[in-house]
């Protein structure tokens, strides 16, 4: 599925066909349950590795683009303005 379609117009990536950015839309879909459950005062622990712990498989460039879907969702959700940049990232 299609995703910051706003944020991504024609032409900010190299080859982009189409606005926005993909994301599997089950994780999608789970990342709106968890934003629904933030509001309850819950928190979230992720852990993401590589099968073969090797370094360059795609780690952070996934957890970067949770981060940002994640945001966009809450500030969707709770008609927010949180920036997502790296002052908002550990």
């Amino acid at each position: 599925m299609k995703y910051l379609i706003e944020k991504y117009p024609m032409g900010s990536f190299k080859g982009q066909k189409s606005p926005g950015k993909y994301m599997c839309e089950y994780l999608h879909e789970n990342l709106k349950v968890m934003a629904k459950a933030i509001n309850k005062d819950m928190t979230f622990l992720g852990i993401i590795f590589s099968s073969t712990l090797e370094v360059g498989t795609g780690k952070s460039v996934l957890t970067t683009q949770i981060g940002e879907a994640w945001t966009d969702i809450v500030n969707k959700m709770y008609n927010l303005n949180i920036p997502f940049n790296v002052d908002n990232i550990v």
